[in-house]
């Protein structure tokens, strides 16, 4: 799984399965940011509009496994 920040864009990449669902949440474990049903291998979260700088990344991927990373952007 990668987890590239650039620009205010995340891009995330499954090598392993699609990815089914994302999340973004703020520090204070507000969603920001959810994306249902994307049935691809990458996906970037563009125009995201949190006002904290770190934020956690929940994916679920197609075979229901679940990870979970920190970034800053």
């Amino acid at each position: 799984m990668s987890v590239v920040t650039s620009n205010h864009e995340i891009r995330i990449q499954s090598q392993l399965e699609p990815i089914k669902n994302i999340m973004v949440y703020d520090m204070l474990v507000r969603l920001v940011f959810e994306k249902d049903n994307i049935g691809n291998p990458e996906f970037i979260v563009q125009n995201l509009n949190a006002k904290e700088k770190a934020l956690i990344i929940k994916i679920v991927l197609e075979n229901g496994q679940l990870i979970a990373r920190k970034i800053v952007l």
